[in-house]
């Protein structure tokens, strides 16, 4: 199992994919070149130390994913499989269903209930379907007078992935903190399969080489 405690998102990043490349577990998969149980702390998630020059993915194309995920806008620079989050947060089965409204109204009742539990997996939909959501549910409670938030994911790829998700969940995690009228405190990332693909070994070694070498400062 790979514990890491981070400060910010970006740091979180390099931190974590620095952890499964030493560290993660060789299973002999075809695919997978390392993988392991992650359990990722962030002290800081919503800084301004969002993005990394060195993550794959344009800080542009986060920011649309982010603004899917929370408005259902920009459907044209997001996947398909990356559409599936913002139904399952705001409107799933219907637009009846708003689960993010309902742990706000939970906790606005009961601050530090346990119950606070946003469900992303279903069934009756996920378990023969092809496109299926990664986070499995998010979790949070107040705590100290600060929304602490823990996201549960079945996978995520460490390379290419790590980052988006939690840049997701921070914004996600601001949304709910701003209706309940707190500040935001910890997030916890925990990922079941947390992995590096044999195809992006090569650019994880560049990509820590650089980190090693102090030239990949995050922002």
């Amino acid at each position: 199992m790979l514990i890491v405690k981070a400060t910010t998102l970006s740091d979180a990043w390099e931190k974590s994919l620095q952890a499964v490349y030493e560290k993660g577990v060789d299973q002999g998969d075809q695919e997978i070149f390392r993988e392991d149980l992650l359990v990722l702390e962030i002290e800081d998630p919503c800084s301004e130390k969002r993005f990394h020059p060195l993550f794959p993915i344009t800080t542009q194309a986060l920011i649309a994913y982010n603004e899917h995920a929370l408005k259902g806008t920009q459907d044209d620079l997001v996947r398909p499989e990356h559409r599936l989050y913002h139904e399952r947060f705001f409107a799933y089965p219907d637009k009846a269903n708003n689960q993010i409204q309902a742990l706000v109204d939970r906790l606005k009742k009961q601050p530090q209930s346990k119950r606070g539990l946003v469900s992303l997996w279903h069934p009756d939909r996920d378990q023969l379907a092809e496109k299926v959501p990664s986070v499995l549910s998010i979790w949070c409670r107040i705590e100290k007078g600060k929304l602490n938030m823990h996201a549960h994911l079945r996978a995520n790829d460490a390379y290419k992935k790590l980052l988006m998700n939690l840049n997701l969940h921070a914004t996600l995690m601001k949304h709910i903190a701003d209706q309940l009228g707190v500040d935001v405190g910890t997030y916890t990332h925990i990922v079941d399969s947390f992995h590096i693909y044999h195809p992006d070994t090569k650019d994880v070694e560049k990509v820590l080489a650089t980190i090693k070498e102090g030239n990949g400062s995050n922002v």
